[in-house]
Order: C-alpha cells, then structure tokens, then sequence
C-alpha cells in the first residue's frame, strides 16, 4: 500500500552543483534549473506539501561542511522521511572505487580529497531518525560526447554500493555514448523527466504515485528517447513511499466504486444477473475484459448472448477487432448477424472500407442488407461514388423478397440511403413501398390510410429533412384518393410530425393550392413545433389562414420564439392578437391570457392589466351568447350548465397560466380556486394544468409544488413533482432532492431521483452519485449507477 509521507514530520535536501572552479570539470547550468523547479513541485500541496523550512536547497556547494551540514541537521529532525537529491558531476576514486560527490572546487583527477564521498552521507543516513529514506542523485560516470558529467563505472555498480538499509536509491547514470546533461536543454535528462512525472502526474493512476510507479515512469520515457536508464535500489519497504498523483482527479477511481456498489446491489435481487446490463455497460467504457468476465459468467445462454451482444456494440467504437471477436463467438446465428450488423453500423463512419468487408461476411440477408445500408449512407455522406453501387447491390436484393411487408420494409430502408444523393429515386422508392403496404392490407385498422402513414413516417422524416419537394410530392400522391375530411386531418398530422426536423417540407404541405374542403387543419402544436424552427415560416402559415378566430391564438405561439431575437416583431404580433381577441367577448377570456403570458417578458405592466381584465371575464363567467356558441358545437351535448361550468374551470386556468410568470403564487391560487368549482373533477384540464406546473417550477417551486398536488392522479401528480426535480436539479440540487425523497410511492421516488441524477450526471458527477446510491428501486439505483459510471472519462 502507498503511504503519503507526513509533510511536518519530513525533510528534504536538494543539493546541486552547477559551477566548477577546475578546468577538469565543466560547468552544468542546468542543475541550477534542476534545484528550483524541484524545490517547488516538493513544496506544492499537489504532489507532497513540505514547508518551505523543511526543504533546504544548497546550491553550488564549495566545502564538505557546507554540503554535508544540511543533511545532518534533516536527519536529526526528520521522523518519517528524508529526502536527499544531489545533482553534479559524480567522480569514482580510482583506488577505492568510490562514488564522490563533487563541490566546486573538485578536480577529476583528485576525487579522494576534492569531493565528498558518498561513504559520509552513507554513514549519517545510516543512523537517521526518519523512518523511510529516499536518495536521488542525478549524476554519471563517463560522458564525454553530448554532455558533460565524468565519472567511469556503471550505475548499476554504483548503486549497488551506494544503496542503504531502510533505503531507497534511485541512481541516474549514462553508458560511454550516451550524455545525461544535454546541450541547451533546460533540465538534466533524469530529472528532467523526473519533475515531468511529479508535474503533470501519470493518467490512469491511482490517487498517489509511488517510488517504483515514479522510476518505473522515468525509465519508459528515458528508454523512448535512448537515453540513460536510471537504476534503483530498494531496502524494506521504501518504495511503498508516495507523492501526489497531478493527474488523478477521483474518476478514475469513481467508476469502479460506482460499479462496486451497482454490483452489491444487484446481488441482493432474486436475479442478480437481471442487473448485470447496466453494469456490463459502465465497465465496457473502462474495463472490457472485466465485461466480457461479467458478461460470459451469466448462467442463462438467451440472457448471456444478448449481453455480450451489447457488449460487442459497446466497443464496436473503440476496439472494432475486439467487438468483432466478441461477437462472432455468439452460439445463436441470429444475434451472431444481428451483433456483427450493429458493428458495422457503428464503424461505417470512421472507416467504410473496413466495415464493408465485415458486411460482406454476415450470412443472414436481412442484417447484411441493414449493414451495407449503413456504409452506403457513410460513403454517401463522403461524397463518395461507391455508395450508388452499395444502393444498387441492395435493391437488387430487396426486390427479391417474397413477402410485400418485408419488401416495403427493405424499400422504405433504400429510400432514406438513396436521398443523399438522389432523392427523386428516393421519392419513387417510398412511393413504391407505400403502395406494397397499400396492396397488402387486410383492412385491419394497421392497414388503413394513416397506419400505412405511420409505417412511412420515419424514412418520410428523413428525406424530409433532405429533400423537401420530394417529401411533399409523396404526401400528395399517397393522400390523393382520400376523402376531403381524412386528407385534411392526415396533411396537419404530417405536418405537424414533420415540423420539428423538416420544416420547409412542413410548410409546403400546409401551403399549397389545395381544395378548401380538404384544407388541412392547423393545430397549436404544429405551430409551436414549426415556430421554433422557422418563426418566419409559421408566420406564413398563419397568415394564410382565412378566419381570423383562427389567427388570433396562433400569433402569441410566433411571437414567443421572436422575444429574444427580434422583440419589437414579438411585440406586433401580440398586438395584433390582442385587436383579434378583443373582436368577441369568448376570445378575450380566452386569448388574453395567452397574449399577457408572451407579453409579460417585454411589458410586464401591459401583461398584469390584461390578466386583470381576463380575470374578471372568468369569474363573471359566460355570456348566454358564447354558451350558445359553445353548445352548438359541442359533440357531446352537454347541458347549458355543464359547458358554464367548464368555460370557468377552463378560463380561471388559462388566466393562471397568463400569471405564472409574473406572480407564482397567484397563479397556484387561481388553480387552487378552478379546481374547487363545481365540475372540475370531471372538467379539470390537466394537460394544461402540467403546462402551468413546468412554467411555475422555473419561478417559485413552492408554488409548483402546490399545483401539483391538485392532480387527482397518482400517476399525473408524481409525473408533476419529476417536471418539477427536474427544474430545481439544475439550480438548486439539494432542494430537487429533497422534493424527489418526499414522493411516497417507492416507484415514483426512484423515478424522480433518476431525473435528479440525468440532470446532475454531466454538471456534478460527485453529488450524481450519491444521489445514485440513495435510489430506493434496486433497478433504477443499479442503472444510474451504471451510466453514471460509463460517464466518467
């Protein structure tokens, strides 16, 4: 076990010679550079910490006293450790083969007598105090080449004698050709490298380096440059002693006891291997082959095979090769194919060549297929001609499946590979696609004009976002034979799945020349998805809209992507709004709110009197004109009184909401007050009950939290307090967790606490933990765990 040596009870001596008075001996400027950049790393809390009193430097000492008398007095004071460095020129007496230490005034030819030999800091080493003692000396014995440090033996000869019980010795030293102290570098080689480990530390270690990790470091870097190798020399357990690794920061030791604990936990399930998923996917970014031992130790084979499966995904990435290995020792051909596809898949980008060949060796079409999708669609992105022949190859083989739903399927596939590069081929294989599904339908409700949609949607989705006139033209021709209601309903349902990713083509559906029977109908959420996108563009939309009871609740949703970058357009929109509302009195009680809500972030004032007037139309409730209105087109034919009862439930909400950014609590009281009213346990509107929670919990969570308690649902109330944690996570942690442990229902608290840790898991990877340990559902616990872990770098 390392040990971290006590700064108040060490010592440390840097002694160094860089002046010779003597021709025989040449000056070593860099040993000056030696003793200073020393002298700070040891006094630095990040690698050792020792007082500045308690380590002494002696530069260019001229006499024995003035070199020997430093280190006498560290080893009467030191107890735990003594540290002595000496960097000069090293001499050999030449009858007693002893290593001397020089002074300034050392002559080569004269060591005996004009240097100290190492047999007197031997001795007083001998009898210290200090429980470990450390001796480093940077100097040689022959060089006369690069450098210019003399001496004769070897290093191992030298440190052989030089090294003392209870000691460790670490010994710089350089053969006849090679130099320790090079022309023009700043430091000596030895401890050059020497302070470059104690500097910048060593990734991937431990918290603290020790002796043997520090020499053996040294080694390796002077061994990269053919340079010297230092010798070392240890008695007992002195090279137990340590100092600080600099690049340890705690993760590297996190992971594994984020691990550790995920794996305690699972062990306490029914099936521990049920747990192993997550862990499998935390070791898989540090530590594959303790994975891989997890994974193969798994007794059930489907179970096992699928781990490994993911496994192989995992670092399809990183190690290809190894994923590879992994996968194709999959006994089940299926998942052999099916894992070897996903490889492919994910090395398509870095290196389509290569992914290519291992393509080619899946045996079932299917996966093969899907896998030379993927290096089509890298190559396509590349620009590179080989994609087209990829296309080519796979279509072929698609037109030879049997079944018209696998067809459609594989078709839908090489549309989205073709759009890249060719999205008219692209559109005419969707279309062909759509109409196999067409062909094959049972009349089952899968089978219908919006079910075909559905299994289109995601390759329309992509060529969307490519190839917008294509995308529209498909749309035109599948919806051509639909009744004017159907194709009204399913061009704002495409519409609007299409608005977030592909809005051009969004906009042209809705847009263009249609027959107004068959219009296209335009929802809030299609519009808040395309303004997002391209306020500009919902704007268009909006204003090519007939009926302005139509506009007017649509402009507020432009006109709060336009506050922060463009206010003054903001501001017109919601003026115009506010005109279109004010045209009957069922519109001011229901846009107004909506108006002041956006208007709020540029004129708070203006927004408090509109809510004020709107409050007041909803307590005096609705005109016997708008309950006409409502009852005429109201599907379910409630009774007058019923829809009285809703408008008010409704318009206090609205209002609520219109407040939440200006004054939190009392909107929550409005709320409080709209879920009292006769009819709000059957009328109460949750969805936008939510809404006003999520804008609350920005401002005031007491407030929020008030809300949330008016949902009558368990499962609706719980889903409120995780909107909330998930607010609060990201600016005040402790508060979200303390709101998250306070949700009774152990399922719900493990669910809220998991958001706490998702939120926290990238800013706060320390406090994400022991959130994580504190997760009452063992399979939640062991899942954030685990990401927590493959998180961490």
């Amino acid at each position: 076990m390392s040990v971290l040596p006590d700064p108040s009870a060490s010592r440390a001596v840097l002694i160094g010679t860089s002046r010779y008075t003597h021709p025989s001996l040449g000056d070593l400027p860099a040993v000056t550079a030696n003793l200073a950049a020393l002298a700070g790393l040891l006094r630095s809390p990040e690698v050792w910490g020792l007082p500045a009193s308690h380590c002494v430097v002696v530069a260019d000492p001229a006499t024995a006293a003035e070199m020997m008398g430093p280190i006498v007095r560290a080893a009467a004071e030191a107890t735990d450790t003594l540290l002595v460095y000496y960097a000069g020129h090293g001499l050999v007496a030449r009858l007693a083969s002893e290593l001397h230490l020089t002074l300034t005034g050392s002559e080569r030819a004269n060591a005996s007598y004009s240097a100290v030999s190492y047999g007197v800091l031997r001795e007083e080493l001998a009898g210290a105090r200090a429980e470990r003692q450390v001796v480093i000396l940077d100097c040689c014995y022959s060089g006369q080449a690069l450098g210019r440090m003399g001496g004769g033996d070897s290093a191992e000869t030298v440190a052989d004698e030089a090294v003392i019980e209870g000691t460790c010795l670490i010994a710089a030293a350089s053969e006849n050709r090679t130099a320790v102290s090079v022309p023009g570098e700043r430091y000596t080689a030895f401890t050059g490298e020497l302070l470059g480990v104690l500097g910048r530390g060593v990734p991937g270690k431990g918290p603290y380096l020790d002796l043997d990790t520090l020499a053996g470091e040294i080694r390796a870097s002077l061994r990269a440059k053919q340079r010297p190798l230092p010798q070392t020399r240890v008695r007992n357990t002195a090279s137990r002693l340590a100092f600080r690794n600099r690049a340890f920061d705690g993760r590297h030791q996190r992971w594994r006891e984020l691990l550790a604990e995920a794996e305690r936990t699972a062990r306490t399930l029914p099936d521990p291997e049920d747990g192993f998923g997550w862990i499998i996917a935390g070791l898989a970014a540090h530590d594959p082959a303790e994975a891989e031992r997890l994974a193969r130790g798994i007794a059930d084979g489907e179970h096992r095979e699928f781990r490994l499966a993911q496994l192989a995904e995992a670092l399809a990435g990183s190690d290809p090769a190894d994923a590879e290995r992994i996968a194709r020792s999959l006994a089940d051909p299926e998942a052999r194919n099916r894992s070897l596809h996903d490889i492919v898949r994910a090395m398509a980008g870095r290196d389509p060549a290569a992914a290519e060949r291992l393509a080619r060796t899946i045996t079932f079409p299917a996966h093969w297929a899907a896998a030379l999708h993927g290096v089509a669609r890298a190559l396509a992105e590349r620009g590179d001609g080989r994609a087209r022949e990829l296309l080519d190859e796979i279509e072929r083989y698609v037109r030879t499946i049997d079944d018209p739903r696998e067809r459609a399927s594989g078709l839908q596939a090489a549309a989205v590979t073709a759009v890249g590069q060719d999205p008219r081929r692209a559109l005419d294989l969707l279309v062909e696609a759509e109409r196999l599904l067409a062909g094959a339908s049972d009349g089952g409700l899968q089978d219908d004009l919006y079910g075909r949609y559905l299994k289109v949607k995601d390759a329309l989705t992509l060529i969307a976002a490519r190839a917008p006139a294509e995308a529209e033209s498909f749309v035109r021709t599948m919806l051509a034979d639909a009744e004017p209601d159907d194709r009204a309903f399913l061009l704002g349902s495409i519409a609007g799945d299409l608005a977030e990713h592909a809005p051009v083509a969004a906009e042209r559906i809705v847009s263009t020349g249609d027959d107004p029977a068959s219009r296209p109908s335009i929802g809030v959420e299609f519009v808040k998805a395309l303004a997002r996108q391209d306020p500009a563009a919902a704007e268009r939309v909006v204003r090519a809209l007939t009926d302005p009871g139509d506009r007017g609740p649509l402009l507020p949703l432009i006109a709060e992507n336009l506050v922060a970058r463009d206010p003054g357009r903001a501001a017109g929109l919601l003026a115009e709004a506010e005109r279109l509302a004010r045209a009957t009195s069922a519109g001011r009680a229901a846009q107004l709110p909506a108006v002041a809500g956006v208007l709020a972030r540029l004129h708070p004032d203006r927004a408090r009197d509109l809510l004020v007037e709107a409050e007041g139309l909803a307590r005096a409730g609705p005109t016997t004109e708008t309950t006409a209105a409502s009852a005429a087109g109201d599907p379910f034919r409630r009774s007058p009184e019923t829809l009285a009862a809703v408008w008010r439930i409704t318009s206090l909400m609205r209002v609520a909401a219109g407040w939440a950014r200006l004054d939190p609590a009392h909107a929550a009281d409005l709320l409080e007050e709209a879920s009292r009213l006769d009819g709000a346990q059957q009328h109460f509107g949750y969805v936008m009950l939510t809404e006003v929670i999520r804008t609350l919990a920005e401002r005031d969570p007491s407030a929020a939290v008030r809300a949330a308690r008016l949902h009558t649902s368990g499962y609706d109330r719980a889903e409120a307090f995780r909107d909330i944690v998930a607010v609060l996570a990201a600016t005040d942690p402790a508060e979200a967790e303390r709101l998250a442990r306070g949700i009774s229902d152990v399922a719900e608290r493990s669910r809220a606490l998991q958001t706490v840790v998702e939120v926290l898991i990238d800013r706060d990877p320390d406090l994400a933990g022991r959130v994580a340990r504190g997760i009452p559902d063992p399979h939640t616990k062991i899942h954030m765990l685990g990401c927590l872990a493959a998180s961490l770098p």
